[in-house]
């Protein structure tokens, strides 16, 4: 695989703006560099938006090639061929609450590119395949 471009990696794990599964957005800094064209990451609050340059989606970023597309909610999955949905609840609610943020409504699906917000998909829910083509469009 040295050398290769893999098109799309999905990860789902647990997560928070500030973890996914045991790694940590201090980990995340020390990984190397991977040569991934898009990452999905299907966790909650991944990408939560109050915390837009310091989450978990933004340090994974840094170490892929294309976009990262994370939720700015609490994720509801239930398989492959099913639409993965970004939602409001309590824990939503505690992350934004802790930002100070006045925020009432989730952002959906956010991509990431460069390191920067690139786009918000506006939808709430969306599946696997769905994400990979809308971050096909912004491929270089």
């Amino acid at each position: 695989m040295r050398g290769k471009k893999i098109e799309c990696v999905v990860l789902s794990f647990h997560s928070s703006p500030e973890s996914i599964g045991i790694v940590s957005r201090i980990t995340a800094r020390k990984l190397k560099k991977k040569n991934v064209k898009r990452l999905i990451i299907i966790g909650c609050n991944a990408g939560h938006d109050d915390y837009s340059f310091s989450n978990i989606a933004y340090e994974f970023r840094k170490k892929v090639k294309g976009p990262v597309i994370a939720s700015d909610g609490t994720v509801v999955y239930y398989g492959a061929e099913e639409p993965v949905v970004s939602r409001v609840d309590k824990e939503w609610k505690l992350w934004r609450n802790k930002a100070k943020s006045k925020r009432k409504k989730n952002a959906g699906w956010i991509m990431y590119d460069n390191l920067s917000i690139m786009s918000y998909s506006g939808l709430k829910e969306m599946t696997v395949m769905e994400m990979c083509k809308w971050s096909g469009n912004y491929l270089k």
